[in-house]
């Protein structure tokens, strides 16, 4: 019988300390397919959890390389990313809330999860999409 592989994305809230809780890990480009984007190394995380009770604000940066179409010339290039993000997450169903619940700003990029997972794949997803520059440049332009 094949054991199947641990979900990567997947952070079991229980393993974190209350606290400041560091965190390093490589995920391989094909593990991570982005539309539009042929990505060319592996993607590291660097990302801090601040844990309190059931609430985790994230910050870090992911770094990766990616080959790129020059918006003036049409060549491809190859350019090195470094992407800073940040997140909240927090435990409990967003649809039990009043529906006249107003969001104040702070609310606004927060995420909410059941159970004892996060699942990361999301937030490291979006930060490389919106990485992605509208026209992007060579060295030549």
């Amino acid at each position: 019988m094949r054991k199947k592989k641990r979900n990567q994305f997947l952070l079991l809230v229980k393993d974190l300390k209350e606290g400041e809780n560091n965190l390093f890990w490589v995920i391989k480009s094909e593990e991570l397919p982005i539309p539009d984007m042929a990505i060319t190394s592996d993607i590291k995380v660097k990302m801090v959890i601040k844990k309190s009770g059931d609430k985790l604000l994230t910050s870090g940066v992911i770094d990766w390389t990616a080959l790129v179409t020059c918006a003036y010339c049409g060549r491809e290039f190859t350019k090195e990313f470094s992407e800073e993000f940040s997140g909240c997450y927090v435990k409990g169903d967003e649809r039990k809330l009043p529906a006249d619940l107003a969001l104040n700003e702070d609310e606004i990029d927060r995420n909410y999860y059941l159970g004892d997972f996060v699942n990361l794949e999301s937030l490291i997803r979006d930060t490389i999409i919106l990485s992605l520059p509208i026209a992007p440049q060579c060295d030549q332009h």
